[in-house]
């Protein structure tokens, strides 16, 4: 009996943490292609955002084999509301294109984004990201409330079987 309710109460606790924590950036994400049609080869891109509250997280989810670790300065908890992806050295040749994903705690629209090489560092950069060079190719990524209740329900029923396996030998 004191197996069983070990076996209960870990899956309630375990549930409940799952179920509290709903993550830094639970409001809504996004996965984009994001298309250099500058002319030239990029090194660095830099996307803003309207309605995120300030707070974007930004992951490289696809880049060239050439570009190497991107580095990005933007991540939360900086107050930016924009994206800035910067490379070791000019990678993202012009037709190439980049898939990021980006999580932000309110809603996400592109406002404008610019690309910039080793020689042309601030706006307007090597030459902007337009919309047409933006598109959204996945909506939402489940939070961990969502990841919490799947959890949950497997563990009630897996403590379920268990219980109803020990009547039986018992029996």
């Amino acid at each position: 009996m004191k197996r069983i309710n070990y076996f209960a109460v870990m899956a309630i606790f375990f549930s409940a943490v799952l179920l509290i924590s709903t993550g830094t950036l639970a409001g809504e994400a996004k996965t984009y292609k994001v298309v250099n049609s500058t002319g030239t080869t990029a090194s660095d891109v830099h996307i803003t955002f309207s309605g995120t509250g300030g707070v974007v997280g930004t992951r490289v989810l696809y880049q060239p084999a050439a570009c190497g670790q991107a580095t990005i300065p933007s991540q939360p908890p900086t107050q930016s509301g924009y994206s800035e992806i910067i490379w070791p050295s000019a990678c993202v040749a012009n037709g190439d294109s980049i898939i990021i994903q980006v999580l932000t705690t309110n809603t996400l629209t592109f406002t404008s984004g610019y690309w910039t090489d080793p020689t042309h560092t601030s706006s307007p950069g090597i030459g902007p990201v337009n919309a047409g060079d933006l598109t959204v190719r996945t909506k939402g990524v489940p939070s961990l409330t969502t990841w919490g209740i799947v959890i949950l329900l497997a563990l009630i029923l897996g403590s379920g079987v268990y219980i109803l396996r020990r009547r039986r030998a018992v029996a």
